[in-house]
């Protein structure tokens, strides 16, 4: 008895130790990936649309990728379809999210800009709040521009800047406050695009989504604006 025992425990060992190595050394480069055992817990298909989780690019993206980090590593063992159509499923899923939460964030600082116009206007000589200003101008430019390629790399074959590019932001004549207002509308208006495009399951693509005021050309479009604030004199 007490050998068979011991046989079921080696068995087990044998069964159990692959996968726990493979858990051990999954620690892909990709981004988010060091939480891809959360995600597996707390993701799922239903909570992304389906025009990004069977988009073929990403999918043949994140096949490679997997290719390259693990099945070419000699101390990972091979791992099954099942498991590596998973794994592809969470990375989309992770990367998805961390895209609608990227506008949330600029929404949140976009906010924060407005404060620091208001306290401006209330000292309009402090020198350093001024160049505060025009660095907040500059960095919340690069965070849009950033999040623009980064849904490019997502989604092709939609146009990603405007056929006539002095239309929706023409700002010669408008004020700071002004220009400020129009970033709050298109970002209201890019986040309702990106949140159905990524996360809405039953979405389906509008054709005025695809067109002049589809998300990447709203993003666009605040790049600018905020380019022109900060070559503005404040």
């Amino acid at each position: 008895m007490k050998r068979k025992s011991l046989f079921k425990i080696l068995m087990i060992l044998v069964v159990f130790l692959p996968i726990l190595k493979v858990s051990r050394d999954f620690n892909p480069r990709l981004e988010g990936a060091a939480l891809i055992q959360e995600q597996r817990e707390t993701s799922s298909k239903e909570e992304i649309s389906p025009l990004i989780l069977n988009n073929e690019r990403l999918r043949r993206y994140y096949f490679r990728e997997y290719m390259e980090r693990f099945v070419y590593n000699r101390d990972v063992p091979r791992v099954g379809r099942i498991f590596l159509e998973n794994w592809i499923d969470q990375q989309i899923i992770y990367n998805a999210q961390v895209i609608a939460e990227r506008v949330d964030t600029l929404k949140n600082d976009h906010e924060m800009g407005v404060q620091l116009l208001k306290r401006l206007s209330k000292e309009p000589d402090r020198v350093d709040m001024k160049l505060q200003i025009k660095r907040f101008f500059r960095e919340f430019r690069d965070d849009v521009g950033d999040l623009r390629k980064k849904i490019d790399f997502v989604v092709s074959g939609i146009d990603s800047e405007p056929e006539d590019r002095s239309r929706g932001y023409s700002t010669e004549r408008t004020s700071v406050d002004e220009r400020m207002a129009l970033v709050k509308l298109e970002l209201v208006e890019a986040e309702r695009l990106i949140r159905d495009y990524f996360l809405n399951p039953t979405h389906t693509v509008e054709v005025r989504d695809l067109e002049d005021n589809n998300m990447m050309i709203r993003l666009y479009r605040i790049e600018r604006i905020m380019e022109s604030l900060e070559n503005t004199s404040l």
